[in-house]
């Protein structure tokens, strides 16, 4: 899965999260399509086609480079366009709702299966960052199934600083839940709570307090899965 430091910019504001993460799973797709043809089969080589420029194609297939370049923000741009992103303070955002509009193209390009975006969300709620449970569990089966996939998560403390990643593991550990006192001068006894983790790909290093790929809390308000 690729990841880019590097902050993708489009008239003057950042392109934003939900167009590269789409590119990253579009990118995962095309990879081991090409790679591994007796797999997966050669259906996803035209996820990614070599651009002359913004939104022209010229018709030729290409591997997905592992590092950005020219055609991948070509291509990212694209992908902003097709979401229809809005500019809020100099940055893109995609609202939860709009995120299964790159279902057109993933039809149109993916040449096997049965090509289809999903998309799990809880209306406003999800708008305002609310977490939920249904929607994590969707992502999980989907990730058992060898389909990375899309998840918006908050970042930091605050409801209104979110971000898309890509979600291609998860896993579940112990961790020694918070003690708190009893009173002024004993605590409660250890417990151990069971903590589902995703694996996440963050795409742009979003927030300092995540590596660009690392193991985070299965807490989304949003998950998104292109499957075939």
């Amino acid at each position: 899965m690729h990841n880019s430091k590097n902050l993708l910019c489009w008239r003057n504001c950042c392109v934003g999260c939900g167009p590269v993460a789409w590119a990253m799973v579009f990118g995962y797709l095309n990879r081991r399509s090409q790679l591994r043809p007796e797999l997966y089969g050669t259906g996803s080589h035209h996820l990614f086609k070599l651009t002359k420029s913004r939104n022209t194609w010229d018709g030729r297939r290409s591997l997905f480079p592992q590092s950005l370049n020219e055609d991948m923000v070509d291509y990212t741009e694209m992908l902003h366009d097709i979401l229809g992103s809005v500019v809020v303070a100099g940055d893109s955002v995609t609202l939860p709702h709009r995120m299964n509009r790159i279902d057109a193209f993933f039809q149109e390009n993916q040449k096997s299966g049965n090509p289809k975006v999903t998309i799990h969300t809880n209306g406003w709620r999800s708008l305002i960052g609310n977490y939920s449970d249904d929607i994590r569990d969707q992502a999980i089966a989907y990730i058992k199934n060898n389909w990375p996939v899309v998840v918006g998560m908050r970042c930091g403390h605050g409801r209104l600083r979110m971000h898309y990643a890509v979600a291609t593991r998860y896993r579940e550990i112990l961790k020694p839940k918070k003690r708190t006192l009893t009173n002024f001068i004993n605590k409660s006894p250890c417990e151990m709570v069971t903590r589902l983790e995703f694996f996440l790909h963050m795409g742009r290093g979003y927030h300092s307090e995540y590596d660009e790929s690392n193991w985070c809390s299965a807490k989304i308000f949003f998950a998104g899965v292109a499957t075939y």
